[in-house]
């Protein structure tokens, strides 16, 4: 807009000069706002803006904390804001509770959801708290049950199943049921992935899905030529190992229970005799990903999820700090995937950024001198646990460190007995918490940046389980 500053105009009745702005467009009209005084007045004019902004104007108005309601109007729809990225260190809000844990100490699993808590103990027990302000309110508690096999919290229900194969479903404000949901038979393994059952029936050639929610059932029709070893399942999918080696990929659950149900059991190429750690095995809908230590080799093999194919075999591309430090003895400790690279944490505190198809070094970074004991990776920003005075730490995968945070662990006690008294982490979109043998509950509410992801570093005698044992070594030299 070309604007003609003529004193004459100021001359002009009032209401001619509205009359001859309420030609102008809304963007030219904050414009004109900005040529002197007298205009800026006139442009504010509310009866200028009514007949602009119609509803948007009223809606604005009748909030009673609401001024200058075309103002803001105006402000989101021309005024450029700030670039700011999906994520900003500065927004978390940090909560403690202190939980009146009873029983055994040790957590497998934690879950957190707005005001309620889910610890886990053993595979069949657990407790479920109500938070309050700082403290919690024991609301569920199985501990003594002896005939508990599988106990599983979703969509604010309990799923349990017994060691006879009944399998109880109630919602987790009311008494626990009484009466069995569905009676499912004998069973060697029993899964719980998200709204699925997963059983592994005798002989260890069979497999029967079942949803939780409705009873329904479906039985593979592939008999495995081997007995399954050990099944690994997340994202309503399942990687199975067999005794032979073999692997394969049950795609999706719940595929099994639409109008025209397909096998989506794919078989990866190759044999594997043994898996590598649960922290150090990936998969998704596109590719399956494995990492081994063998010796100073760092093994690496990516499969194909839509055929089974081998992408690749072969070993990460060494680290540039490898040549001069010798780090023949650092090993692999954690890995995640955001969809675009591969994101691998190792003994020494170092993290490292690969191409996930070929595993060609991208970047590293030196976080701390432990172990790193937690990595989850978002599309711009990674957390990590391994410094004791400051057990969280966010940063971005260009890892600068000017946008990076550090979430301290503010319960009571000295910071190495503190670390070591933790048991378990779960994390989502938009928290991050961690529990210890004492009851300390932590909570960092942020904005989304990760996927969900839930674990433990409790000790157990199963590696396909809770394998964050098996960095022990690592994780407190």
């Amino acid at each position: 807009m070309g604007v003609n500053f003529n004193p004459s105009f100021n001359h002009l009745p009032t209401e001619l000069q509205v009359a001859i702005f309420s030609l102008l467009p809304e963007k030219d009209l904050g414009m004109a706002a900005l040529v002197s005084k007298p205009w800026k007045q006139l442009a504010e004019d509310s009866f200028l803006w009514k007949k602009l902004f119609f509803r948007r104007w009223s809606n604005l108005t009748q909030i009673k904390t609401s001024r200058f309601g075309w103002k803001k109007i105006y402000k989101k729809k021309y005024v450029p804001g700030k670039l700011r990225s999906s994520f900003s260190p500065e927004y978390f809000h940090h909560q403690m509770h202190k939980l009146p844990l009873t029983g055994s100490p040790e957590i497998l699993e934690l879950k957190v959801k707005k005001d309620l808590a889910f610890l886990k103990m053993t595979a069949g027990t657990a407790q479920l708290y109500k938070l309050n302000r700082k403290t919690g309110r024991l609301i569920f508690d199985n501990l003594k049950d002896k005939h508990a096999h599988l106990i599983h919290w979703k969509s604010n229900h309990l799923h349990l199943l017994t060691t006879e194969g009944y399998l109880y479903r109630w919602k987790d404000n009311e008494p626990r049921a009484k009466q069995a949901l569905c009676f499912l038979g004998a069973f060697e393994q029993a899964y719980f992935e998200q709204n699925f059952l997963l059983l592994l029936l005798p002989e260890r050639k069979k497999i029967k899905v079942i949803n939780i929610a409705t009873a329904e059932r479906h039985e593979i029709k592939t008999s495995f030529a081997y007995p399954i070893l050990c099944m690994d399942c997340r994202d309503n999918q399942a990687l199975i190992h067999c005794i032979d080696g073999s692997l394969y990929l049950l795609k999706d659950l719940g595929g099994y229970f639409t109008s025209l149900p397909s096998d989506q059991l794919i078989s990866l190429e190759g044999k594997i005799i043994e898996l590598p750690l649960k922290e150090l095995c990936l998969f998704d809908d596109s590719q399956v990903m494995m990492l081994w230590n063998n010796g100073s080799k760092r093994e690496y093999r990516v499969w194909n999820t839509e055929n089974g194919s081998k992408i690749y075999e072969g070993e990460l591309e060494p680290l540039p700090s490898d040549k001069y430090l010798k780090k023949k003895q650092v090993k692999l400790t954690v890995c995640d995937y955001n969809q675009s690279q591969l994101v691998v944490g190792f003994s020494d505190g170092t993290i490292a950024c690969y191409e996930s198809a070929n595993g060609k070094f991208i970047r590293e970074k030196l976080m701390t001198f432990r172990a790193i004991r937690f990595l989850q990776v978002g599309k711009e920003y990674c957390i990590t646990a391994a410094n004791l005075d400051f057990f969280f730490e966010v940063h971005p995968l260009s890892f600068t460190d000017l946008d990076g945070k550090h979430l301290y662990v503010k319960r009571p006690g000295e910071p190495k007995e503190v670390i070591a008294k933790l048991r378990s982490f779960y994390s989502s979109k938009r928290s991050l918490a961690s529990c210890d043998t004492d009851g300390w509950l932590e909570q960092w509410n942020f904005d989304g940046i990760i996927s969900q992801k839930k674990g433990s570093i409790s000790q157990s005698n199963d590696k396909h389980k809770d394998t964050l044992v098996y960095l022990a070594p690592f994780l407190f030299s």
